[in-house]
């Protein structure tokens, strides 16, 4: 267990000052040393002399260390401190030290680095003796273990919080109402709850999300992201978000109006888009640029198992992807199923519907598309079905070098849709077989 040089803090000299005292003028370890050492480190301790013989190992650094058995002294006090109090912040290996820090010259005498782990309770159970009431991912858990040989191993935890399996409905608006938990409009969670929940609840949960503008929080992984672009709302089973709810809805039993109501999922983080007009002489309108802080996809759909999800009355815009999945269900029976009932979908930089999800099908009803790049593109890689069904739906204004609409070597059904005033370098549909009836495809 080295001391650092010259360059250690007042605060580690303080804590080594401590440990030093414990031992006589003799050079023995007294009664109070002796537990001690005897608690913290790999060695032997002899009775007759006093002295106190500790296991060195090479830990791969400039010197040997003693094996830490624990970070705990007998009375349960930590011999850790905040890595802020301190401005040597990587180990003598040049390995960054932990955010709660000990003395020494290594942060582990096992291994090369420190252990990480996720691991997953529900909302209201307990881990490592803490019980934990906040749904989503709680980080820098801490955790020292021993093994054979008596040293010290640090595994840093990663806890996601599951909600209560048993409720399935949530009401979200912009801003939190009473208790916050979703359980009513009254009580409705707010946009970074929502965020929180979506990619945790079980399949088939509701969220009914009143008008405003709604913004992700966190990549994929639940974690806050300065670099925006990662930024996304994650889907991970079958779902359905359903918008247009007033945002003074009480209750539960509230009737929803879409266009009314805009319930609007906006990748423009800190909103500074500039809108341009479309220099092109079919006059296609105002579209706006993609800015480097937009999030890139703006609904990530990442099942495991085959999924059905509903986005029902919702505006998505200026994101580089509206949703995209990458789910595989492949070796499933069971199809997975992308419905967007009363969507709209605006400014997409690139494609406004992704679907890389294998065995799927893509639904869409009642939904406009306008002023995108490409509007729905969905794979046949691995020769799966993954067909498309479109009705009633207006496509405008959308301009893409490439296919409009792309459902590769699928099948494609088109009924009482309107396509006008989009511009392509390459087809406005391809498909590998393409039904299209009661429909207007005109000025493109």
């Amino acid at each position: 267990f080295s001391t650092f040089d010259d360059e250690s803090t007042t605060r580690e000299e303080e804590l080594f000052s401590q440990s030093n005292n414990l031992y006589s003028t003799s050079g023995k370890a007294n009664e109070q040393s002796q537990q001690i050492l005897n608690t913290l480190f790999a060695g032997t301790y002899n009775s007759t002399t006093g002295l106190f013989s500790p296991k060195l190992e090479w830990n791969g650094g400039l010197t040997t260390t003693a094996a830490l058995k624990t970070d705990v002294l007998p009375d349960g006090t930590s011999i850790r401190f905040p890595l802020t109090e301190t401005t040597v912040t990587t180990d003598q290996r040049g390995e960054k030290r932990l955010d709660k820090t000990c003395m020494g010259a290594y942060e582990i005498g096992c291994g090369s680095d420190t252990t990480r782990t996720s691991d997953t309770i529900t909302v209201g159970q307990k881990f490592l003796g803490k019980v934990y009431t906040e749904v989503g991912r709680h980080e820098n858990i801490y955790e020292t273990l021993q093994n054979t040989y008596g040293c010290d191993s640090v595994v840093k935890h990663a806890l996601i919080v599951m909600p209560d399996p048993t409720k399935t409905n949530y009401y979200v608006k912009t801003k939190r109402w009473g208790t916050g938990d979703g359980s009513s409009w009254d009580n409705a969670m707010d946009s970074i709850d929502f965020a929180t929940y979506l990619p945790l609840v079980p399949d088939g949960t509701t969220f009914y999300v009143a008008e405003g503008t709604y913004k992700p929080v966190y990549n994929s992984d639940l974690e806050k992201s300065t670099f925006t672009a990662n930024l996304c709302y994650t889907i991970n089973g079958s779902v359905t978000i359903r918008g247009g709810y007033p945002d003074n809805a009480t209750g539960t039993k509230v009737s929803s109006d879409p266009k009314k109501y805009l319930t609007i999922f906006d990748a423009d983080i800190i909103g500074d888009d500039v809108a341009i007009e479309s220099s092109d002489d079919t006059n296609l309108g105002i579209l706006n640029e993609f800015g480097d802080d937009n999030a890139y996809d703006l609904f990530r759909i990442t099942s495991p198992k085959p999924f059905d999800v509903t986005f029902d009355g919702v505006m998505i815009k200026h994101s580089y992807n509206g949703i995209i999945s990458y789910a595989n269900s492949s070796e499933s029976d069971t199809k997975s199923n992308l419905s967007c009932i009363e969507a709209t979908f605006e400014n997409i930089y690139r494609s406004a519907i992704d679907n890389f999800a294998t065995n799927s099908e893509v639904n869409i009803d009642n939904s406009l598309f306008k002023g995108n790049g490409a509007c729905v593109f969905s794979s046949s890689y691995g020769n799966v079905n993954n067909n498309v069904n479109i009705t009633n739906t207006e496509f405008t204004h959308n301009i893409f070098s490439g296919n409009i609409v792309d459902v590769d070597e699928m099948t494609i059904n088109i009924d009482k849709c309107n396509f006008h005033d989009n511009i392509t370098q390459s087809n406005l549909i391809k498909a590998g077989i393409t039904n299209i009836n009661h429909s207007r495809i005109s000025n493109n």
